[in-house]
């Protein structure tokens, strides 16, 4: 190669760095730096699966509750009406530290009383606005639909003006994120006019919302609607019992653009009554993961796995979870990215609260063992999507607890990998081995490293996870330079 004249030779004393070794280092190795000045190899460990302790964020007698989860604040918030205080609506920070949450003081959202419990009380995170929107039914203002938009700050939530999005008697109403055109989509079954199917599009300006037109998806009453955005496909999915046509579980992909809302054909995933179902999207492999009670076998939790393509979903086959009855199971679920599983919790008069792990393969599932996370009597009124907090891995539940009705919550951790590697902490390679507490030699940006072997000349290399060196740019994306030789990496550019 003409350059290689210009390359500095592995160990010539320019750009290589001494450091103390924070365990033993490989020669050749990645290594990062440290808060204290040393470094260690990049490597993974495992982290097990753990089941927080559960927290009372409300001690009146709750009905309907919701949570979602702030990624600009690392907080949740939780949305509720408390039925021991006129069903009013409430809304509370919790603060994560590890597995545990620690709540502010809860703060009224809504002076009218709303819906019971059956109603369901809504709220979803528009990440790029950095607000939430809570969905509810006002039965202070003739049953109609309203939104309001939520804003933390440190442990404390304040609220923009409650709007009307539908001035009709609506019921189930839900809510999720489009993250592509930064809209809120809201979809809630009509009561006046049958229960149908509708959904409407929200925008939020500063912290007030404004709609798009209702539109309507489906002629049946449309029971626990439940609205999933599928990031890869840029689709917005309904899943729901469909009472017009045998009470059969059914989907239905929507398209946002700006304002407005449009449909493929409703598709239907059971062929008998589905009850409270759920769903989250898997980003790892752009399925969408549906649970719920088939009441056409004896009412089992279930779970199945649907395929966007265009306007369309397909589904692969179900697949029972829970050999029980759970017909009046409430059920709920998150999908933890960092684990790779779909998290489904459930629970209700026969069955404690509960927890499963789903993992996608193609169009099948399989299952963990069940997990209860709350033996004290049992949950209700659950809401149908559960949180994921993405800075610590988690996924939150929120319910009541019905052997005294408080308002509860608890944190899940799933068993990951995890790696000592970010975006920022990669320092260099190493250009020998290293004991621990000893000092040795890293090649640092500006040198070269010649420990490598079997590199193809002219590729890209970059820190894998593990530890290892390869040209696949993963998560984080660290790039250590490019080949020169079979052996050799130049550090010269690392951008």
């Amino acid at each position: 190669m003409s350059n290689l004249s210009d390359l500095l030779p592995s160990g010539g004393g320019q750009n290589i760095v001494e450091f103390t070794a924070s365990g033993t280092v490989a020669s050749g190795k990645p290594v990062i730096l440290n808060d204290n000045g040393t470094v260690t190899q990049v490597g993974e460990s495992a982290v097990s699966g753990a089941v927080g302790t559960t927290s009372q964020f409300s001690p009146g007698d709750i009905a309907s509750n919701a949570v979602a989860y702030d990624s600009t604040n690392n907080k949740i918030l939780v949305a509720y009406s408390d039925s021991s205080d006129s069903s009013n609506g409430y809304a509370v920070v919790g603060t994560i530290s590890g597995t545990s949450i620690t709540y502010g003081t809860p703060v009224k959202f809504s002076g009218s009383v709303l819906g019971d419990g059956n109603r369901r009380i809504g709220i979803c995170f528009n990440s790029t606005e950095g607000k939430f929107v809570i969905v509810y039914r006002d039965s202070s203002v003739n049953n109609h639909g309203r939104a309001i938009t939520a804003t933390i700050s440190g442990t404390s939530v304040s609220f923009g003006s409650s709007a009307e999005f539908i001035a009709n008697v609506t019921n189930f109403q839900a809510c999720s994120f489009d993250s592509t055109s930064n809209r809120v989509v809201i979809v809630y079954s009509n009561d006046s006019v049958s229960g149908s199917g509708y959904a409407v599009v929200a925008k939020i300006t500063g912290t007030s919302l404004s709609f798009g037109s209702q539109e309507y998806f489906e002629a049946g009453y449309t029971y626990y609607p439940v609205p999933v955005y599928d990031s890869n496909a840029n689709k917005t999915v309904f899943f729901y019992r469909d009472g017009g046509n045998s009470n059969y579980g059914t989907a239905i992909v929507a398209t946002v653009s700006d304002l407005s809302i449009s449909f493929g054909s409703a598709v239907v995933f059971e062929s008998a009554q589905t009850e409270h179902q759920t769903a989250a999207f898997d980003s790892a492999n752009n399925k969408i993961v549906v649970g719920y009670a088939d009441m056409g076998n004896s009412g089992y939790g279930t779970a199945i796995v649907g395929t966007v393509s265009g306007t369309s979903i397909s589904f692969g086959t179900p697949a029972v979870f829970h050999s029980v009855a759970t017909g009046n199971v409430q059920m709920q679920a998150a999908y933890n990215v960092k684990a790779g599983k779909t998290v489904i919790g459930y629970g209700g008069s026969n069955v404690d609260g509960t927890y499963i792990e789903a993992t996608v393969s193609g169009t099948s599932l399989s299952f963990s063992s069940p997990v209860t996370f709350e033996s004290v009597g049992y949950i209700n009124q659950a809401p149908a999507v559960a949180a994921y907090d993405s800075t610590n891995f988690l996924v939150l539940f929120s319910f009541r607890e019905a052997a005294v009705g408080t308002g509860d919550a608890v944190a899940i951790r799933s068993a990951y990998t995890a790696t000592n590697l970010t975006a920022t902490n990669f320092i260099g390679l190493a250009d020998a081995a290293i004991s621990d507490t000893a000092t040795g030699k890293i090649n640092v940006k500006g040198s070269i490293n010649s420990k490598q072997s079997s590199l193809t000349i002219g590729s890209d290399y970059y820190v894998q996870t593990d530890g290892t060196v390869a040209t696949t740019s993963t998560s984080p994306a660290v790039k250590i330079g490019q080949a020169v030789t079979a052996t050799t990496i130049n550090m010269m550019d690392l951008t």
